[in-house]
């Protein structure tokens, strides 16, 4: 369900969004919701995106969105509560971290103490490194906080992206911020749900 603002330029670099999915959340509270999805579930957001997500684009200043990424003394919240109910994969776990932004701690985190092979991707990095398209397939993909800081035609394709990194009987972890969702943005259709 889109939900324009008239005010703001489609894609432009001073908004972010409130973005939502017909999907309950696993966790959500004022700050963030946070989504597990697999490999299927992902395929079908990506067929049906129209009535799948909710993507309200809003202005939040001048400032690029990109701004928002901060370095971290620790985990972003949403890693640190999927790492509690998600126990590492048996086997040879590779996870992908995409939009690290600068979550060192978080892409730390998701390795599990080395048990798991972590790939991080973020093509707005200043980091030629963290630049390089990931491949192969992961058990796991992480997604923080990013789909709410790119135009809505660049959240589809980072889906997309989740998708053909995932592993069939993996499980992506997507989280958004709830704090732009401000004025009703969210709409009831995706609410709490």
């Amino acid at each position: 369900m889109r939900v324009p603002n008239p005010n703001v330029r489609r894609g432009s670099r001073g908004s972010q969004a409130c973005v939502s999915f017909r999907k309950k959340p696993a966790r959500s509270d004022g700050t963030s919701a946070t989504w597990e999805f697999t490999k299927p579930e992902l395929a079908q957001i990506l067929e049906n995106w129209d009535e799948e997500v909710s993507f309200a684009e809003h202005t939040v200043g001048t400032a690029s969105p990109f701004v928002t990424a901060r370095a971290r003394k620790a985990p972003a919240a949403p890693i640190r509560e999927a790492l509690k109910s998600n126990p590492a994969p048996e086997g040879q776990c590779k996870v992908l971290y995409h939009g690290v932004g600068k979550d060192r701690p978080g892409a730390e985190a998701i390795g599990r103490g080395g048990q798991c092979q972590v790939s991080s991707y973020d093509k707005y990095s200043p980091e030629t490194e963290l630049q390089k398209k990931p491949t192969g397939q992961h058990n796991e993909v992480y997604s923080i906080y990013t789909l709410n800081v790119v135009p809505e035609t660049e959240a589809k394709e980072i889906v997309q992206e989740l998708h053909d990194r995932l592993k069939p009987g993996g499980k992506a972890i997507v989280s958004t911020r709830r704090d732009v969702c401000r004025g009703g943005l969210l709409p009831k259709t995706h609410g709490g749900r």
